[in-house]
């Protein structure tokens, strides 16, 4: 989306010269899009996208009709993801998935402040519900219960570890769980979410600092073993411009003619020691 931003005259035009526009644009098509009276009912839309994790995270199952049994969900849960049983929460779950993928991806090309972290954050859980949606299906009347808001907790974690190369989003799900019994599985898959998609391409944010053409160190690919043996004295400047606290205004001034483009010189003590003092 960036790419086509800056790649078409007619968008690059318009955009850069009025660029309110794109911001009121993407934010009328993203509140029709979610509206609940249509098609934001296929998705969750009764609730705020902020309060879905709460929803994924609950240890009832969406496709539990039995009032009585400890896995039936409340009525805003079933209201919201089922729109009042007329429509399958595997599908809404799996259209939820589909388009927030993209509006979260089309969102964050918008130029005010926004966060990355928490929409992955409920997508993956979304992604976590779906599969455990189905596993409940499957195992459903055996001898141990399944809850599908563990694979949601799971799915946050290693759908946001994926996209952000972090590890640490495990240690925030137990905080917000409060649950250390799911560290082995959460770990698991954080760290092979985090393999994969650092095989594959850099995190959201180094892909952004390429876009923009920032400036950074970029990370050295551990199959290249020969960048890993270079020293810094194979490329450093060795004939350094300096001056010492003894210098006079003549010699100062024989350097800047000299070097005129070079906008700082390092301060030595004296010639012989050149300690770095400034």
């Amino acid at each position: 989306m960036v790419l086509f931003l800056r790649r078409n005259k007619i968008a690059k035009n318009v955009f850069q010269k009025y660029w309110l526009i794109y911001p009121i644009v993407i934010s009328a098509f993203v509140s029709s899009l979610t509206f609940n009276e249509g098609f934001g009912r296929f998705i969750g839309g009764h609730q705020k996208f902020s309060k879905a994790a709460v929803n994924f995270f609950d240890n009832c199952t969406f496709t539990e009709t039995n009032n009585a049994s400890e896995r039936y969900c409340s009525e805003s849960i079933i209201h919201n993801w089922t729109d009042n049983g007329s429509l399958s929460p595997f599908l809404t779950l799996s259209v939820f998935i589909v388009v927030f993928y993209f509006l979260i991806a089309l969102a964050s090309t918008v130029p005010i402040p926004s966060g990355i972290f928490g929409p992955s954050f409920i997508v993956g859980g979304a992604m976590g519900r779906l599969v455990g949606e189905i596993v409940a299906i499957i195992w459903k009347d055996r001898e141990f219960d399944v809850y599908p808001g563990v694979y949601a907790v799971v799915g946050a974690a290693a759908f946001c570890g994926g996209v952000t190369h972090t590890v640490s989003v495990a240690v925030i799900v137990f905080e917000l769980t409060g649950q250390l019994m799911y560290i082995l599985p959460v770990m698991i898959a954080v760290l092979i979410a985090n393999a994969v998609s650092s095989y594959l391409q850099p995190s959201i944010y180094d892909s952004i600092i390429q876009i923009k053409h920032l400036p950074y160190l970029p990370d050295i690919p551990h199959s290249s073993s020969n960048f890993h043996g270079i020293c810094v004295e194979q490329f450093m400047t060795s004939s350094v411009k300096f001056l010492s606290k003894t210098s006079t205004f003549a010699e100062l001034e024989n350097l800047l003619s000299k070097m005129p483009k070079l906008k700082a010189f390092p301060i030595v003590e004296n010639d012989r020691t050149t300690f770095i003092i400034l």
